[in-house]
């Protein structure tokens, strides 16, 4: 039993690094790469802005809710800005930043490919779940960690549809396509002749 418990810890601690800062800021470059080698720079910007006030919520609720995670044995003084944003559970880091990039990728899938989109965007659905979960299992967050950081996903998430709306808008196209996607084939992106 020891054994099989031990297993699954290795496992759950396996998933949750699907949800670190360092993975998630590698990703973020690869994306950010393509998007702009494919000069599509706005989208690059979009993301970039929508993590980061993502991340500014997250700061901001920890600090106030002060939430403290399970396996907190001793408070921080009321000074101790950094000791205290690494003790607060609430929102989950690892859930939040899980469910950003899920939810980019969900929505590039589908309008990519229809007929794949749905299956990968419920895999992916599913893996985001269980970074949430892996995280509860772990005693690092409680639900509602991870829920609220699912919350401030959305939330955040929300600028990039809107820039996409903004986009469709001026240039009568969708520029917020996935990394592999064409540029932009609006006039205003054509090049001139020369």
């Amino acid at each position: 039993q020891n054994a099989a418990t031990r297993l699954d810890y290795e496992r759950a601690r396996v998933m949750t690094f699907f949800g670190s800062s360092p993975l998630t800021l590698a990703v973020m470059a690869a994306m950010s790469l393509g998007w702009w080698r494919s000069r599509q720079r706005t989208l690059v910007r979009v993301f970039w802005r929508a993590m980061i006030l993502g991340v500014l919520v997250e700061v901001v609720l920890r600090l106030v809710v002060a939430q403290w995670r399970p396996d907190t044995t001793s408070l921080p003084h009321a000074t101790d800005l950094i000791g205290r944003f690494e003790l607060a559970g609430f929102p989950s880091g690892h859930a939040f930043r899980s469910a950003f990039l899920g939810g980019w990728w969900c929505d590039a899938l589908q309008r990519r490919r229809q007929a794949f989109g749905i299956p990968a965007a419920v895999a992916i659905g599913l893996a985001v779940g269980l970074v949430g979960l892996t995280r509860i299992y772990l005693h690092r967050h409680w639900m509602t960690d991870v829920i609220g950081a699912w919350v401030v996903a959305v939330f955040s998430g929300a600028l990039r549809f809107s820039a996409s709306m903004h986009c469709q808008h001026r240039h009568g196209c969708a520029c917020m396509l996935m990394m592999c996607a064409p540029p932009c084939s609006s006039p205003s992106h054509q090049q001139r002749p020369e």
